[in-house]
């Protein structure tokens, strides 16, 4: 790597109904402000993530649906495709837990590449790290490559808040933390496929808290129990039912409070000062969940693993622990406008722009 400046990037992410939307809209985020720098293209396989490409001005190529994502043979065909071998090459941006050391090793031989990661478990072979979460530590990184037997050498690493890429939509709008709550966000992701939402709302309708007060429930792109969930609760006043919205931040300063999945979204809430109760679904969303509560940014109620066998019994559970975090936060105004300063506090309001300037300049 040098310091030539990069004037061709591609941003290699899918969003689907199994992997949700997280990946694909955080690199959408960064979008806005890369393409101001230089030459600008999505790599994607899902018919999904084109719309939502296409729904924010970007230009996309698709990749043949007939090879594996992230493969070898995909790897081959992004090169023989879009790769160089002059001196200048392009930069690709990886945003997915599926790649290989053989797909970036490959991959490198024709560009400048840059993976994105939230975890620090594992070497990553690639020119560049970015890892924009508030316990991304620069120590651990190095320890990684320090204890390997490959003389592997340490990326260049682009870490914490100061490059966390959040949509300018929401570093314009400002919530207003107000003496009494009458509405709440609810969103489990662009996914949802294990009907968190569903369990929450149950849970949500035994308690007497919320008496008066409103439900925005957001169902995401990807969300396929949407329909169920509107028929079974069309008697509901106290819901009121959202679907692939495409103003999220005019919804968020609707409402006086919210609760959410972990990923982009809690950053987002966060820019814009929203009294939150987080969650968590994954196990790369409870380091960033955990890191908010011990903040004192958000209220963590807890996290739930899918996999295993009692998982309905720990969706149950979970559910409960976030009405009761939210009843708490609801009854208190002192509580929301602490969490409120407090998560402002933890993002960067010029994140997606100074991480663009930083990949252009690889």
């Amino acid at each position: 790597m040098g310091n030539d400046r990069i004037s061709m990037f591609y941003i290699r992410a899918d969003g689907n109904n199994h992997i949700g939307a997280g990946h694909i809209m955080r690199m959408l985020s960064l979008a806005e402000e890369l393409k101001k720098l230089t030459e600008l293209k999505f790599l994607t396989k899902d018919k999904m993530s084109k719309t939502l490409i296409e729904e924010r001005n970007c230009e996309y190529a698709e990749l043949s649906s007939d090879i594996p994502a992230f493969s070898i043979k995909e790897a081959e065909e992004i090169c023989t495709l879009y790769g160089s071998c002059s001196i200048s090459k392009p930069g690709l941006l990886i945003d997915s837990y599926l790649v290989s050391d053989e797909y970036l090793m490959l991959l490198k031989k024709y560009f400048v590449v840059i993976c994105m990661d939230d975890t620090a478990e594992k070497m990553i072979n690639a020119d560049a790290i970015v890892n924009y979460n508030l316990y991304a530590d620069e120590a651990v990184y190095k320890s990684l490559y320090d204890k390997n037997d490959n003389d592997s050498k340490l990326p260049k690493l682009l870490l914490g808040k100061d490059y966390m890429p959040v949509r300018k939509e929401f570093l314009k709008k400002q919530i207003t933390v107000e003496a009494e709550v009458k509405s709440i966000l609810v969103t489990v992701g662009g996914a949802d496929e294990h009907d968190i939402t569903g369990v929450i709302l149950k849970e949500i309708k035994k308690s007497r808290c919320f008496e008066g007060i409103l439900f925005h429930v957001v169902c995401g792109a990807y969300n396929e129990n949407y329909e169920r969930l509107l028929n079974k609760y069309s008697e509901e006043k106290a819901f009121i039912f959202h679907k692939n919205v495409k103003d999220m931040s005019s919804l968020m300063l609707e409402c006086d409070a919210a609760v959410s999945a972990g990923g982009t979204t809690l950053n987002e809430l966060a820019v814009m000062g929203m009294p939150f109760v987080c969650f968590a679904l994954a196990d790369n969303q409870i380091p960033g969940c955990k890191a908010l509560g011990e903040r004192k940014a958000a209220l963590f109620a807890g996290s739930i693993d899918m996999k295993s066998p009692d998982a309905d019994i720990q969706k149950k559970q979970l559910a409960r622990d976030i009405t009761e975090a939210l009843e708490k936060m609801s009854g208190s105004v002192k509580m929301r406008l602490s969490l409120s300063e407090n998560a402002k506090k933890t993002i960067s309001r010029n994140g997606a722009e100074n991480l663009a300037k930083a990949l252009v300049v690889m």
